[in-house]
């Protein structure tokens, strides 16, 4: 047997997305003998964000199943766990071996997190629950910075925003690739940063999405108008943010990825979209960053990482305001 690829994964967050690619290099394990097995390495990792468990639950299912129309073959993998007993827990509590599909028991150190353990986006009941279940950990985190009313108003927003995202993970893929979803609520406290000593965080969100499927180049370039813009130089990232922009006029409103932006900008959050060799950031301020990828670094399929920070309200009335009077795509 080949001697095995060993893939280190490292704990980055919601902004190195590039590291994290880096660390999940398909080009190089795929290059490897077929018969050389994988060996993700999770020993040093110390703590984990939705970012990081999407981007390697997806990876590991591209790895065990393959991909036929990408001559990717299947592999077999090993895991070498985290040293943290409390770190191992966790991935377990947060379904990174399991299914991730149907009710999930979870263990005694995650009984009181507000938490979505990964979850496979198989249908649109699916795409539901995971929808409401984001819904609830947004809006239990409100509680106390917003009136009963605007709590209402808020939760209807979120659980339409975050549904259409879903659907367009499950639907735009249009491969056997499934889509993986999974959030976490962090609360306001003092923590220390490595390098920076004591440093306050203010209550947050983070919620992120991954599958291996078609792309998002390949997806808008469906549409011949957006075909266009990409071949004259438009980021596809940064394309399928605007308001109205989807692949599948008439079925799709075009504005999960937009309100999903806008969302984590108005909570002083940050917003990742990317796919192919294309990405897309956003943060507070508003204003965007398109960059790229090397082609060896690729990461095929789509990623979107949300973070939102709760702990001063959230404004939904402010974004829809913000709405333009008519999509942006036109046919």
């Amino acid at each position: 047997m080949a001697e095995p690829v060993k893939v280190v994964v490292r704990p980055y967050g919601i902004h190195n997305f590039e590291r994290s690619v880096a660390d999940f290099d398909v080009r190089r394990v795929t290059g490897a003998p077929i018969d050389a097995p994988v060996i993700i390495d999770l020993s040093g990792v110390t703590f984990v964000r939705p970012s990081m468990l999407v981007l390697l639950r997806a990876f590991a299912e591209l790895m065990l199943r393959g991909d036929a129309s990408r001559g990717i073959a299947a592999r077999r993998l090993l895991i070498h766990a985290p040293k943290s007993r409390s770190v191992r827990n966790y991935l377990l509590g947060m379904n990174l071996f399991g299914p991730g599909q149907g009710p999930q028991p979870l263990l005694p150190e995650a009984a009181n997190a507000h938490h979505l353990p990964l979850r496979a986006l198989t249908t649109s009941d699916e795409t539901e629950y995971i929808a409401g279940h984001l819904k609830k950990i947004v809006i239990d985190t409100l509680r106390g910075h917003a009136a009963a009313e605007d709590l209402q108003r808020i939760g209807a927003a979120i659980g339409t925003t975050l549904g259409e995202l879903l659907e367009n993970f499950r639907k735009h893929s249009e491969s056997e690739r499934r889509g993986f979803a999974c959030a976490q609520f962090y609360p306001p406290g003092v923590y220390r940063d490595e390098g920076r000593g004591r440093r306050f965080r203010r209550g947050m969100v983070d919620i992120a999405v991954a599958d291996t499927g078609i792309g998002i180049r390949r997806s808008l370039g469906a549409v011949p108008s957006l075909a266009r813009r990409m071949r004259e130089g438009a980021n596809p990232c940064e394309l399928a943010t605007r308001f109205g922009v989807t692949s599948k006029p008439g079925e799709h409103g075009g504005y999960g990825l937009w309100v999903s932006r806008r969302l984590c900008e108005r909570s002083a959050g940050a917003f990742k979209l990317a796919s192919g060799g294309s990405t897309f950031a956003s943060s507070r301020r508003g204003s965007g960053k398109s960059g790229g990828l090397p082609r060896s670094l690729e990461w095929p399929g789509t990623f979107v990482a949300m973070r939102l920070t709760l702990s001063g309200g959230l404004d939904v009335a402010r974004i829809y305001d913000e709405l333009p009077p008519h999509p942006l795509l036109q046919e």
